[in-house]
């Protein structure tokens, strides 16, 4: 028949544990303090009774500590606070001054018959054991122990931890980095990294990376991102940490990394930059990212000597679909307008909804004659484009304005304003001059525009 414990003898149990052990209530209040805790702290157990454990130890009272303490009073898993991680729950000091280094783990304990349940914290001086860790490893049965012990922290830790030999060979990857990649450990140990998880077009890459590592050519802890592939051959975006494993005569043998899966943060932070820089309804670019995006374009094409052609477009009598047909076919005609423009350039050409039913596009490194051509053959195509609205099937044609950087004396000063302001008004004369049509320097050049409303 099982016996139940007095409390002076559980006392008298937990007083002979060589570790620091306290019992607190469901108010964090202090019920049991050890004789190793009050060896370490200099305080009394008389001292400390009753009172808030968060109080004695402000710090206890953030969330990283309070919420976690909490969730085990309230029936949760057990929680550990690793030195590593947590630092010291309760901060104390050696005899002889210094930090005591200290792993604790706080588990529930159920009082029954309708009590609160308590929480007892044990906590491990680990002090010395980073200084004897070598030693340690030649003492079997302390290599098993305490390897068992890294392994439940490596498995309790809320990262991916990667440890590779200088041949890119898995050493260790723990639980969260076998769940994240879909594999077993087993199955990956000794496994090069390179070939099994590492894109073919980023290996390279990689492989550079990882050597610069290894010659202490990146600080310690850095941070970096990559691309690595799991069981199904789906991509995944893994922020890395490094710091380099060395053996007990200080060579380096290794990379040993933390890593987090941002996948879904990073498709969530480029979908958000994607809707800050592009124009909702034609899926184009928008006039603020346009203006972002030119004068970097101009700069490198002037630093390069490399031509280069702005044209604004604008579609004929737009106001009369919207008046006639909506406001939804008007949408439509605006974003299979812009689907034409696009088919129509290159990929490498800047394409922007300027505003209303106007549309801006930036030719790189081409001549005002190559533009034209260009620009006449989407005519072409604007004219054979077929936009259905309900029972009918609407028509647009556009005019546009076009100017090259060559037209200017003083090219290599002339920025972004004035070469818009040229450009529309060559619009405004296409408009005037029955539209459907592209007005160039050819039709009107630069000596023929009034110098005032160019702002010469």
């Amino acid at each position: 028949m099982e016996k139940l414990l007095t409390q002076e003898a559980l006392a008298l149990l937990l007083n002979r544990i060589p570790m620091g052990i306290i019992l607190i209530d469901g108010e964090f209040r202090v019920v049991f303090w050890n004789s190793v805790i009050e060896e370490w702290t200099a305080r009394s157990a008389e001292e400390v009774a009753g009172k808030d454990l968060r109080q004695l130890y402000p710090h206890l009272a953030q969330e990283k500590y309070e919420l976690r303490i909490r969730s085990v009073l309230e029936a949760g898993p057990p929680m550990v606070f690793s030195a590593q991680l947590h630092g010291s729950l309760i901060p104390t000091k050696t005899p002889f001054g210094k930090e005591r280094t200290q792993n604790a783990t706080v588990l529930n304990i159920h009082q029954g018959n309708g009590a609160d349940s308590w929480a007892i914290i044990a906590i491990q001086d680990v002090t010395d054991l980073n200084d004897k860790i070598f030693n340690l490893r030649k003492i079997k049965d302390e290599a098993v122990r305490e390897k068992n012990l890294a392994q439940m922290y490596l498995d309790i830790a809320g990262v991916i931890i990667l440890e590779l030999d200088a041949g890119m060979n898995i050493r260790i990857l723990n639980r969260k980095g076998c769940e994240t990649l879909g594999v077993a450990e087993q199955e990956v140990i000794g496994a090069n990294w390179l070939e099994r998880f590492v894109p073919g077009p980023e290996r390279l890459a990689a492989r550079k990376t990882f050597q610069q590592m290894l010659r202490k050519e990146n600080e310690p802890n850095s941070y970096r991102e990559s691309t690595v592939l799991d069981c199904h051959g789906n991509e995944k975006t893994i922020a890395w940490r490094d710091s380099q494993v060395r053996d007990m005569e200080g060579r380096i043998t290794g990379i040993l990394s933390s890593g987090e899966d941002i996948t879904e943060k990073k498709k969530m932070m480029d979908l958000l930059v994607k809707k800050s820089i592009t124009d909702p309804l034609t899926g184009l670019y928008n006039r603020g990212y346009f203006f972002e995006t030119i004068r970097n374009e101009i700069r490198f094409a002037k630093r390069n000597h490399q031509d280069f052609v702005t044209a604004i477009v604008d579609i004929d009598h737009f106001k009369t679909v919207n008046d006639t047909w909506g406001h939804l076919a008007g949408d439509a005609v605006l974003r299979a307008f812009g689907e034409t423009v696009r088919k129509s350039i290159r990929d490498y050409d800047l394409l922007a909804r300027y505003g209303g039913e106007e549309f801006i596009i930036f030719f790189k490194d081409t001549i005002g004659e190559v533009a034209l051509r260009v620009m006449e053959r989407l005519r072409e195509n604007v004219l054979r484009m077929d936009v259905p609205s309900g029972n009918d099937t609407l028509h647009v044609t556009f005019s546009a304005g076009l100017t090259a950087i060559a037209e200017f004396a003083d090219h290599r000063e002339t920025g972004i304003d004035e070469i818009l302001q040229v450009t529309d008004m060559r619009l405004y004369h296409a408009k005037l001059t029955g539209r459907n049509r592209i007005v160039s320097n050819r039709e009107l050049p630069l000596e023929c525009l009034d110098p005032e409303k160019r702002g010469f």
